[in-house]
């Protein structure tokens, strides 16, 4: 869902190209191949505009600091007024969301490679535009790790009992609850702040060694070195480099903001639910006031472009789960390399960990060693513990300036991101190797279903 003309201020008449669905399980995104190339090409027409990416900025804060003035939605009774406020402004919230898709940047790294054969030699390429592209600030979710860990240090050198650490963990939970939700919408519960300080303290070598690389990435974000290629680059790529730089830290702060606001409305629809005595999930105010409920069997997954009062479908139920059966289906595939886009170089080999969207990533987490190659759908702020601890990391989504690039650039993790299948293809245990500078994961050794079972 989201409100028309918020894109479109930002991708013009390719607005209505997006595809942003609504179902049990979250947001999904479906784009043909068409489309993606489409919007590959505005997504590169767009980060070479500065002033449109600095307009996206300013409408990106100004939402946030309306949303940042609502009350926590566990002591708010909503009423049609301001829920009618909410709905509206989750809209925009989501429609910013969806202009930070890394398949906007999809285009750029291919682009920056382009025009740097003239300035940089073709062995120095991947670390000079990883380099260019690195955040100017620490990126939110490693502020919120190195904020957790230092806080846990310090308890543990006072030798704190459990009732000293609560309020700790409550802060905590109160600053970052929505960084750290996930894309149900719900925000992180206390109980698995609680679980997550018992685990780092019985892993205090490993919580060291994840601060102590915090504080190094921090420190070494704005270098000379950085200084110096911008001032050789090329206007252009120092404007594209900007750009990415840009969205991808603006990313995590549009989605703190849609996650609220769903949250607030998810409240809502339980009072609802409460008053009339039946399931009002994912239904929009004038539906449930109106009486409009019901149809879900023909529209349990459903898209609405809102444009002034109304809300419209774009297609039904049955397309949407055709769709994502297409999705979902394991592709053939016959063990040749997976290409996808170099999210930092380097070359690492290892064992593959999978964390699929039906596992539990925290117990699947407690696996994660050094010698681990992480291989994931694509990193949420969940999954930083995990990747300051890994050799490398695979995803199926994401570009250089998704959550995965970005952090992965900051820790200087080997990465490739966006081979769209490898969750699908790679199982735990198969022997890896990963190129982070060709975009290369290459299985050397699969391990059959019953082994990994043994």
């Amino acid at each position: 869902m989201y409100e028309k003309g918020i894109v479109a201020r930002v991708l013009g008449s390719q607005e209505e190209k997006w595809f942003a669905t609504n179902d049990e399980t979250g947001f999904q995104f479906y784009l043909e191949e068409e489309s993606l190339a489409v919007m590959a090409e505005v997504g590169f027409r767009f980060l070479g505009d500065r002033h449109r990416v600095r307009e996206f900025a300013l409408l990106v804060n100004q939402l946030k600091e309306r949303v940042d003035e609502i009350p926590w939605p566990e002591t708010t009774v909503f009423d049609d007024t301001n829920i009618g406020v909410l709905e509206e402004m989750f809209h925009e919230a989501v429609g910013l969301h969806l202009c930070t898709q890394p398949h906007l940047m999809s285009k750029v790294a291919e682009e920056l490679t382009r025009r740097l054969p003239a300035i940089v030699a073709e062995e120095e390429r991947a670390e000079y535009v990883a380099k260019m592209i690195t955040p100017d600030r620490l990126p939110e979710p490693l502020r919120e790790q190195k904020e957790w860990l230092e806080g846990l240090f310090d308890l543990v050198s006072k030798a704190s009992s459990p009732d000293e650490r609560e309020p700790f963990i409550h802060q905590h939970w109160q600053r970052w609850k929505y960084l750290t939700a996930g894309d149900s919408g719900r925000p992180v519960e206390l109980a698995e702040l609680r679980e997550r300080f018992e685990f780092d303290l019985s892993n205090l070598v490993t919580a060291k060694v994840q601060h102590d690389r915090l504080v190094k990435v921090e420190s070494g974000i704005v270098s000379k070195e950085i200084e110096t290629l911008e001032e050789s680059a090329p206007s252009d790529i120092r404007d594209l480099c900007w750009a990415v730089r840009e969205l991808g830290s603006l990313r995590f702060v549009t989605k703190q903001t849609w996650m609220k606001l769903w949250y607030c409305l998810e409240i809502w629809r339980e009072q609802q639910a409460s008053r009339l005595g039946q399931s009002v999930s994912g239904y929009l105010q004038v539906e449930i006031n109106g009486g409009r409920i019901g149809g879900k069997e023909e529209r349990n997954s459903y898209v609405l472009l809102r444009n002034g009062e109304l809300a419209s479908l774009f297609y039904n139920g049955l397309e949407v789960s055709i769709r994502k059966e297409l999705l979902g289906a394991v592709p053939e595939w016959d063990g040749s390399p997976l290409h996808g886009t170099g999210g930092y170089q380097g070359v690492v080999s290892g064992r593959a960990l999978v964390i699929g969207w039906g596992d539990d990533y925290r117990e699947k987490g407690k696996l994660v060693g050094p010698a681990t190659v992480l291989v994931v759908p694509q990193t949420t702020p969940q999954y930083i513990g995990m990747l300051t601890r890994c050799a490398a990391l695979v995803t199926d989504e994401g570009g250089l300036a998704g959550h995965a690039s970005i952090i992965c650039r900051e820790l200087k993790i080997p990465a490739v991101i966006g081979t769209r299948i490898a969750t699908k293809v790679i199982c735990d245990g198969d022997e890896i190797i990963l190129d982070g500078n060709a975009g290369i994961v290459e299985v050397l050794k699969l391990i059959e279903n019953d082994e990994v079972q043994n």
